[in-house]
């Protein structure tokens, strides 16, 4: 029984580890950007536009 215990605190604190508030990552930027005949281009503001021919 004393290994169940030892693995579950471990666990817990691998959880706790990994959910942690901590922003390391800069922030996300918006938009979208790909490449087409090895030229990059970007588009800071993509939109959808819905339309029905029925």
């Amino acid at each position: 029984m004393h290994p169940l215990r030892v693995a579950a605190a471990v666990l817990t604190v691998a959880a706790l580890t990994a959910c942690s508030s901590k922003k390391d990552d800069p922030q996300a930027t918006t938009g979208m950007s790909w490449t087409a005949d090895g030229t990059a281009a970007t588009d800071p503001a993509p939109q959808v536009a819905a339309a029905s021919t029925t």
